[in-house]
């Protein structure tokens, strides 16, 4: 199977979560797709300035980076908790249950 790169994209409604647009890269690959690259951006506040932290998206990247997508537990995601109705991880479980 050839290597083959794909953009799927994710928007999330800002007064649930405050991580509003992924972007998910994943590369086509015999065993599935592989995570290459996950894009998160921010919602703004009515200053301009990112709504919540920053850190949870640069782990989610570091953790999903390479990784096959069947291998990323979704389960497990669905259950972490956020101040928000939507965390990071329950949104990257939706992403992920969405390119499986």
């Amino acid at each position: 199977m050839s290597s083959h790169v794909q953009s799927h994209e994710f928007e999330f409604n800002p007064d649930r979560t405050c991580k509003q647009k992924w972007i998910v890269r994943t590369e086509a690959t015999e065993a599935g797709p592989r995570v290459i690259d996950i894009e998160i951006a921010a919602s703004l506040k009515p200053d301009g300035k990112e709504m919540g932290c920053k850190g949870h998206p640069r782990t989610i990247v570091a953790l999903t980076r390479g990784r096959l997508v069947r291998e990323i537990d979704v389960d497990a995601l669905a259950n972490a908790a956020c101040t928000r109705p939507c965390s990071c991880g329950q949104a990257l479980g939706q992403c992920l249950s969405q390119i499986r």
